[in-house]
C-alpha cells in the first residue's frame, strides 16, 4: 500500500493546476499581446522584391537533419541599397516574379510577409486560444476554491450526522470525451468515499462524496476498521449542501506513510 500511501491530497494538486495553467495562459496572452503592440508601433512600408532563387530542401534543425521545406530568396532595393531575405513557404513563387512585403522604415532587414487581414486573423486565433487557457485555469482553480469554501462553512455551521460508508468509487479526472482514453491509460483517477446521507425530518436521501483521494482508501478503510463518517450537511436553502469529512482518515493515512517512509 506504500505505492500509493504518499500523502498527496488531489484537491491541492488540482487547485494549484488550475493557477498554474491560468497563469501561462496570462503570461503567454501578456507576452503575445505585447509582440503585437511592439510590432504594430513600427513603421512598415509596403513594397515589392522580386525572387531570385528557389529550394525545396533546407536545414530544419530538427532531430532528423534535413527535412524537405520550401523556401525562396526575396531580393529587394531601399533607397540605393540592396537587401535580401529568405522566406520558408508551403507554395514557393518562381524565379523572377513579384512578392510583396512590409519592411521596417528604421530597419529594413527587418520584414513581414504576411496580407494585413490575415495576419490580423491569425493574430486574433493565438489570442483567443491563449484566453481560453487562462479561463480554463481559472475556473479550474475557482471550482476547488468555491468546495474548499462550501466545506469550510458546513463545518462551522451545518448539521452534523454520523453516516455509515457504503464505499470507495475510482473515477477520472476529465469528464470528456477524454475520459475513456485516460481510464486505458491508467492516468489521471481519483477515488471518493461514498456515504449515504438520509435525513428522516427533511424526508430527503442523498449518496455523498467525500473530497478526492489520490489513491484507493478501502484497504486504509478496512485497516482502521472504519465504518462510518461524520457528514455535514445545510439543507435550509434550494440546494442540498453535504461535506463528508474524512479527515481522521486522512491523518491515519499520513501517520501510516510516516511510519513506513
Amino acid at each position: 500500500m506504500r505505492q500509493k500511501l504518499i500523502w498527496f491530497s488531489f484537491q491541492r494538486s488540482r487547485l494549484t493546476a488550475g493557477l498554474i495553467i491560468m497563469l501561462i495562459g496570462l503570461a503567454l496572452l501578456a507576452a503575445f499581446g505585447s509582440s503585437i503592440v511592439a510590432d504594430e508601433q513600427k513603421d512598415w512600408v509596403p513594397t515589392t522584391g522580386t525572387v531570385t532563387r528557389v529550394g525545396g530542401r533546407a536545414p530544419s534543425g530538427g532531430r532528423y537533419g534535413w527535412t524537405s521545406n520550401n523556401w525562396e530568396h526575396v531580393e529587394y532595393r531601399v533607397g540605393l541599397k540592396t537587401y535580401t531575405f529568405r522566406d520558408s513557404t508551403t507554395f514557393p513563387s518562381t524565379v523572377g516574379s513579384s512578392v510583396f512585403f512590409e519592411y521596417n522604415r528604421a530597419d529594413p532587414t527587418d520584414v513581414r510577409k504576411a496580407d494585413g487581414s490575415v495576419l490580423w486573423l491569425l493574430r486574433i486565433v493565438i489570442l483567443l486560444v491563449m484566453g481560453a487557457v487562462a479561463v480554463s485555469g481559472a475556473v479550474k482553480a475557482g471550482r476547488v476554491i468555491a468546495e474548499r469554501w462550501q466545506a469550510h462553512r458546513l463545518l462551522a455551521s451545518g448539521h452534523r450526522l454520523m453516516t455509515k460508508i457504503s464505499y470507495a468509487q475510482e473515477t477520472s479526472t476529465d469528464r470528456g470525451a477524454w475520459r475513456e482514453a485516460l481510464v486505458r491509460l491508467g492516468r489521471l483517477h481519483y477515488w471518493n468515499i461514498r456515504c449515504r446521507v438520509e435525513v428522516t425530518g427533511g424526508g430527503w436521501s442523498v449518496l455523498a462524496s467525500s473530497p478526492d483521494w489520490s489513491f484507493d482508501p478501502t484497504p486504509l478503510i478496512a485497516v482502521q476498521n472504519c465504518d462510518q463518517l461524520p457528514v455535514y450537511f445545510d439543507d435550509s436553502g434550494r440546494k442540498i449542501k453535504v461535506f463528508v469529512d474524512d479527515r481522521a482518515l486522512r491523518q491515519a493515512a499520513r501517520r501510516s506513510e510516516t511510519a513506513t517512509g
